[in-house]
């Protein structure tokens, strides 16, 4: 779920992030996006990094690619070579998601916001470089840099309970250090009890920080 921030909403802009949970028999994904706002394209490229993800998960369930290989997977079906130069230029975005098959956890990451994760109550974070800080991302982008990834693959056993929580940098740039652990286990188990997400929801309508730039 995503709500626009209050700048953005005051100045028209649309939101510039983009997100997708599913669940099937083979796995359980998320993914959240969030579009550079000083790019041009910002909501096209949230939104083409969430598909290129989707499109990742249903070569790697089939085995047509190793997972070593995500990156150029990434790199050419985010940009195609036949998108025009203007489009590729305007394409900026950072991306958080987690792939959870039957005995194995996948999490990625490019620029900054929240990745949290726990296994069997040992909390992580798969946190990003030291010098992203407000503005200064190392987004995915089409221009020919290439992108900063941090990834990570963990093999899991049989009873393993995970839990993942991921947040653009709207919200992870207001949560102190100390406090994110507990900030991630009370929103999940109140999704828990009430099955659903609308405490997300909830959540995001009634922010506290009400001159937050980001989405």
């Amino acid at each position: 779920y995503s709500v626009r921030g209050p700048i953005h909403a005051k100045m028209g802009v649309k939101n510039q992030d983009a997100f997708l949970a599913v669940k099937n028999p083979n796995c359980l994904l998320g993914v959240v996006a969030d579009g550079v706002g000083s790019a041009k394209f910002p909501r096209f490229a949230s939104r083409k990094i969430v598909k290129t993800i989707i499109s990742f998960n249903k070569a790697y369930l089939r085995k047509k690619i190793d997972f070593n290989e995500f990156e150029s997977f990434v790199d050419s079906h985010f940009v195609p070579e036949y998108y025009p130069s203007f489009l590729k230029l305007g394409m900026e975005a950072t991306c958080l998601f987690a792939i959870l098959y039957s005995d194995e956890l996948i999490l990625g990451r490019v620029g900054d916001g929240l990745l949290w994760y726990s296994i069997n109550d040992v909390d992580y974070s798969l946190a990003g470089p030291e010098a992203e800080f407000t503005n200064l991302v190392s987004p995915i982008s089409g221009k020919k840099n290439h992108a900063k990834w941090i990834l990570k693959k963990i093999k899991l056993n049989v009873g393993d309970r995970v839990e993942v929580m991921l947040a653009c940098d709207g919200v992870s740039e207001d949560l102190l250090p100390g406090k994110i652990t507990g900030f991630a286990k009370g929103l999940l188990e109140r999704c828990k009890k009430e099955d659903t997400n609308e405490p997300i929801k909830r959540l995001l309508e009634n922010w506290p920080n009400k001159s937050s730039p980001d989405d």
